[in-house]
């Protein structure tokens, strides 16, 4: 009975064990997989712009703000009075001030001006009282030197008799040779103090006017002129229809430049705006939004062809990639220095010389999103 007994606890003891065993098997946990060790992650931080400032030029040319106005791109051999014929309403001289041409007769050939429907120009003359005196008679006249550089000082001498001598240029495009309303009687016998401030290069003409009288007390007038010849003291990177300015001043900007089958982009680092050059005389103008690690898509080009990147290939993308009127790259971009010289004292358009040495007149209104262009050489 006793041995019966034991073998009933043995077996309940050995069914305990086995299911206390199959409990704790089932209460062990599942191995963990591998944790997913991401890479470090890029916080893309746009680089703040200064506000850039106000541009004062839409105050003073404000001839594309007319109403009715057109844009006219200027070719070699523009004339404004001929532009502006068949109006009476408005002078070449206000137009060209509207426009911020530094003198009705030297057209910037590559930029765009902005024309009224038409005007007309009217040449005033005046002639100073005359009353009584010599025959008018020039003895000598004179300048100081042949040539200078047009920063340089000039002196004119002369000695004449008559009742008065009168001093003026002549037109630097011009034959003919009218005495401007301006002109102030001067002595007989006269130098001047030193004349500076030369804006053209090439020929200069100088007037000398004697007014006397002849043998019947009526007017009588003797002239004689004397050329010095001015050259520029720098290199002028524009061409002018009519005389030739000589720049103001010449910069030199940092940027970028890439080629592309159809057109070109390029970038300046100080204004950071991107001008796409196609077609035959268009052009586009688009902020650089692109900022350090900014993603792009991946693009194949064809053989020997390229695809842009940065902020020259987010621009490509925007106006249509390899379907836009550029095209693929033909090389890859080029951080370049550009030459550029204003076309006047206060203008639209400038004049860039590019590393190539190839110039172009670029005409880009304050905030436009698009503009002109040309190429000169």
């Amino acid at each position: 009975m006793k041995r019966q007994l034991w073998m009933m606890l043995s077996v309940c003891g050995l069914l305990l064990l086995t299911a206390g065993a199959a409990l704790m098997q089932d209460e062990t946990p599942a191995a963990s997989p591998t944790p997913l060790v991401l890479g470090p992650v890029n916080v893309v931080t746009p680089t703040p712009r200064p506000p850039a400032p106000e541009d004062p030029r839409p105050a003073v040319c404000a001839a594309p703000f007319q109403s009715g106005w057109q844009p006219h791109l200027i070719r070699p051999g523009d004339r404004l009075q001929t532009l502006m014929t068949g109006v009476l309403s408005i002078s070449v001289t206000q137009a060209a001030a509207l426009n911020c041409l530094d003198d009705p007769g030297a057209l910037p050939v590559g930029a765009v001006i902005w024309l009224p429907p038409a005007a007309a120009w009217e040449v005033l003359t005046t002639t100073p009282p005359v009353e009584g005196g010599a025959a008018p008679l020039i003895n000598r006249v004179s300048a100081d030197q042949p040539a200078l550089v047009h920063t340089g000082r000039l002196t004119l001498s002369w000695s004449a008799s008559g009742r008065y001598a009168l001093l003026y240029t002549c037109p630097p495009d011009s034959a003919d040779c009218p005495r401007p309303a301006t002109a102030q009687p001067l002595p007989l016998t006269y130098t001047t103090p030193p004349i500076i401030g030369f804006p053209y290069a090439g020929e200069l003409r100088f007037m000398l006017e004697v007014v006397g009288t002849d043998s019947s007390g009526a007017e009588a007038i003797t002239r004689q002129s004397v050329t010095v010849t001015v050259t520029c003291n720098g290199t002028v990177l524009g061409a002018f229809s009519g005389a030739q300015p000589c720049p103001e001043s010449t910069r030199v900007v940092e940027g970028a430049y890439q080629p592309f089958q159809r057109g070109m982009m390029i970038w300046q680092r100080e204004t950071g705006l991107i001008w796409v050059f196609s077609g035959a005389d268009k052009l586009q103008v688009f902020e650089d939004t692109y900022v350090e690690g900014e993603a792009e898509p991946a693009l194949t080009a064809p053989a020997g062809l390229n695809v842009p990147s940065r902020g020259f290939g987010k621009v490509w993308r925007q106006i249509g990639a390899d379907s836009s009127a550029l095209g693929w790259a033909t090389s890859p971009e080029n951080a370049v220095t550009f030459t550029v010289q204003s076309a006047g004292r206060v203008s639209y358009t400038t004049y860039m010389q590019f590393p190539d040495e190839a110039v172009y007149a670029v005409t880009v209104l304050p905030g436009a999103s698009s503009g002109w262009w040309l190429r000169l050489s």
